[in-house]
């Protein structure tokens, strides 16, 4: 097949499965809380009062008027087109679910096709086995509705596999990750925290390149510390989420949890650093700066609760999903790499599944989709559409009753 007819057949497959998950995410609702309706709400007075942060005379808590709103605009926009923002918000959280697992998929492809096929089949393999744990990235909207993280999950996958292929001066490179950093921010800003943590380590890490040039990798490395901190420390919704992270709320993960993910994170960077050279990968050091990254903030956040006294358990829990997802890809790799594997990705009956490589990032989408969701109770956002717009038709009736609050 040419190189035009394998990106033909990429981009049908791909936009095929998008299309499954966003329809399959967009018109269901598998939370059960009061966090979708927050959310909702949230875009509404975006809507009403035309103005970020939202006025501190709605019934929004003054600590949460500033919060980051870019995933709520965007619902806002689809919602225009569809007719509901409320059902915009769950067409957003289907879009974020699949940047995020296509965005991973790139990220641990390898020259070796039938590896790639083989890292994300073990990764399948490995949520299929964990699952009730819900360690894993989409798990954010059952039960609970943590929409702006997941969106920003989304958004900071797909920044930084663009600045792990960025080519280019320093200067290109940080004021690419500058704005991206500050565009993630307007998502979730935990999210551009761990964005710039992730790019400071694909800087650091040329040291196993070029040892000799360690004083111009420890330039471009602080370099990008500093711009990439500033960016993020000045942003608007910075400081809004400092004082939401001093809120404790009931979230799936025990505490031991996280520390036994951090650790088996450390463990597997370690390895992953070790198989540098072996391993194949087209990007060599995007996942172990992700994963670096990532635990490296979720060890920054621990360390700020017990030993400063700053956030709240709740907040480091939060950080379960990415460390789940993030540790699997990492195992899975390793797993691959381990002799008996690599003998049998190498025998003949084995080499037709290559041929395939340009169904792996849709398949996988669409298998990870199954493995998080199905059996999870849920209900058609079409019901709850129908339901605000019976109420709004009510509550606009001249016979509507006062309201608390109205």
């Amino acid at each position: 097949m040419t190189t035009a007819g394998v990106r033909v057949w990429d981009f049908a497959a791909t936009s095929f499965a998008a299309v499954i998950v966003v329809y399959t995410l967009g018109s269901r609702d598998f939370g059960f809380g009061v966090d979708a309706g927050w959310h909702y709400a949230f875009a509404e007075e975006l809507i009403r009062g035309h103005r970020w942060p939202i006025s501190n005379e709605t019934f929004f808590s003054a600590g949460m008027t500033d919060y980051p709103p870019a995933g709520h605009l965007l619902a806002v926009g689809i919602g225009a087109l569809v007719g509901s923002t409320l059902h915009g918000i769950f067409i957003v959280t289907g879009l974020a679910f699949t940047a995020i697992y296509l965005a991973l998929a790139e990220i641990v492809k390898r020259r070796d096709a039938l590896s790639t096929i083989a890292i994300l089949a073990v990764f399948v393999l490995i949520l299929v086995i964990t699952k009730k744990f819900r360690a894993y990235f989409g798990n954010e909207v059952i039960d609970e509705f943590f929409f702006a993280q997941l969106v920003g999950t989304g958004a900071l996958l797909v920044a930084f596999l663009i600045v792990a292929r960025l080519r280019g001066g320093l200067l290109v490179w940080l004021l690419s990750s500058a704005s991206a950093a500050h565009l993630i921010a307007w998502f979730y800003p935990l999210s551009a925290i761990q964005f710039a943590f992730a790019a400071t380590a694909l800087q650091a890490l040329q040291i196993f390149d070029r040892p000799w040039q360690w004083w111009l990798i420890s330039v471009r490395t602080l370099s990008t510390v500093g711009v990439l901190g500033i960016v993020v420390v000045i942003h608007p919704a910075f400081f809004g989420m400092i004082k939401n992270a001093l809120n404790d709320g009931g979230i799936v993960f025990p505490i031991i949890s996280i520390f036994l993910m951090i650790a088996c994170m450390l463990i597997g960077i370690l390895l992953l650093a070790w198989l540098r050279r072996s391993s194949g990968f087209l990007l060599t050091d995007a996942l172990m700066a992700l994963a670096t990254g990532i635990c490296t903030m979720a060890l920054a956040q621990a360390v700020a609760y017990y030993a400063l006294g700053l956030g709240s358990p709740y907040a480091i829990k939060k950080h379960g999903f990415a460390l789940g997802t993030v540790g699997a890809l990492v195992a899975a790799s390793l797993i691959v790499e381990l002799p008996m594997i690599r003998a049998a990705l190498e025998r003949r009956k084995v080499q037709w599944l290559a041929g395939l490589r340009v169904f792996a990032g849709p398949v996988f989408l669409l298998l990870v989709l199954a493995a998080i969701f199905t059996g999870r109770k849920n209900v058609p956002v079409d019901t709850m559409v129908d339901f605000d717009r019976e109420l709004r038709t009510f509550m606009d009736s001249p016979d509507a009753p006062p309201l608390i609050g109205a």
